[in-house]
C-alpha cells in the first residue's frame, strides 16, 4: 500500500500504517534493547468467565448499544482494477453475484429491511507474481511462473484479450527496493517466449530515477513480487477473486446483522490469582453470558 506521510513523527507514522493494515504495535524491552513489534497484541488463553461462585464473575451486565445499526442485507463490492468492461451489467467494481449483496431472509421478514454496503478495495483479480531472473538492463525482468500470454488475441486475431485498447499495462511492486511504485510496460515490452517484462522508467521531482541505472538501491531484484494492473485479467482470476469477496463479506455481514451489545464485568481477584495462566494486557479470554446461552 502506499501511504502519504506530512508532517508526522515516527509515533504518528507507526500509528497511522497500523491504522491502514487493521494491526497493531506494542514496544519491548528485549536484551538490553527496545523492540518495536506489530501483529496482534497478546494470546488467547484457556480460560472462561462466567457468573456464579467459583467461575470467576461476581456480576455480568449487558447494555444494547445500538440496534438500529442491525444489517440484514449487505451490499458488498470489490476493487475496480483488472475487471472487463461489459463485467457483470457493466458493473465498474468486483461483485461476486450479479445481485452483489448477502441477507439474511429471517431477519428482513422480523425487522423489515434494512440495507448496508461494505467496499474492500484491496479485493480485485490478480495474480502476485516473482521476479525469477534480471535482464539486460535495469528496465527488464523475467517471470518464469507468468501463466498466461498478456500478448493473446481474441478469435479475430485483432483484438487483444488481456491489454485493454487505450490503456497502458502497469507493473506495481509489492516487495524489494521499489515497493509501492508503479510502472507502465513498455509498448510490445512482453516477450511470452522468455516472460520477459520491459517497464518505462520515471524520473521524480526531485531528479532521482526509478529504477536508478547507478544505485541497486533503486532496482528491482530476484525475489521481489509484483501484480499487473490496468489489463483484464484471465476468468480463473476473476473467479478466485469473486470467492475471496464473497467469503470477507459473509464474514462482515455475520457482525453487521447482529446487536452490538457491550458488557461490564467485575472479576473475582483470587479466581485470577488462582489461574495457573497468567492473564496480561491485551490477552484475550472467553466470557459466558448464560442468560443468553452465548
Amino acid at each position: 500500500k502506499t501511504i502519504t506521510f506530512s508532517n508526522d513523527s515516527c509515533l504518528s507514522a507507526l500509528q497511522k500504517i497500523c491504522q491502514e493494515f487493521k494491526t497493531e504495535f506494542w514496544v519491548k524491552y528485549e536484551n538490553g534493547k527496545y523492540k518495536i513489534h506489530t501483529g496482534n497484541f497478546g494470546s488467547t488463553l484457556p480460560v472462561t468467565l462466567q457468573y456464579g461462585k467459583g467461575k470467576g464473575l461476581y456480576s455480568l451486565s449487558r447494555k444494547n448499544v445500538n440496534e438500529d445499526g442491525i444489517i440484514n442485507r449487505l451490499y458488498v463490492s470489490g476493487g475496480t482494477d483488472n475487471i472487463p468492461a461489459n463485467y457483470r451489467g457493466f458493473s465498474d467494481r468486483l461483485k461476486f453475484s450479479d445481485a452483489g449483496y448477502i441477507e439474511d431472509a429471517t431477519l428482513v421478514s422480523e425487522h423489515g429491511l434494512k440495507e448496508g454496503s461494505i467496499i474492500f478495495e484491496d479485493i480485485y483479480p490478480k495474480r502476485t507474481g516473482i521476479i525469477s531472473a534480471l535482464g539486460n538492463s535495469v528496465f527488464k525482468f523475467s517471470d518464469s511462473s507468468m501463466d498466461f500470454n498478456l500478448n493473446e488475441k481474441e478469435a479475430d486475431g485483432v483484438t487483444t484479450k488481456y491489454l485493454i485498447a487505450g490503456t497502458t499495462a502497469k507493473v506495481h511492486f509489492n516487495t524489494g527496493n521499489l515497493a509501492g511504485y508503479q510502472f507502465e510496460i513498455k509498448k510490445g515490452g512482453y516477450d511470452h517466449a522468455t516472460k520477459t517484462f520491459e517497464i518505462i522508467p520515471f524520473t521524480n521531482e526531485q531528479g532521482q530515477k526509478f529504477p536508478d541505472e547507478n544505485s541497486q538501491a533503486f532496482q528491482f531484484a530476484v525475489g521481489d513480487k509484483y501484480v499487473l494492473l490496468d489489463i483484464v485479467m484471465p476468468q480463473t482470476y476473476i473467479t478466485n477473486a469473486e470467492t475471496e469477496l464473497q467469503t470477507k463479506g459473509s464474514e462482515q455481514f455475520n457482525l453487521l446483522k447482529q446487536a452490538k451489545v457491550s458488557y461490564d464485568l467485575n472479576v473475582a481477584r483470587d479466581f485470577l490469582q488462582n489461574l495457573k495462566t497468567p492473564i496480561n494486557i491485551g490477552d484475550l479470554v472467553r466470557v459466558v453470558d448464560t442468560a443468553l446461552g452465548i
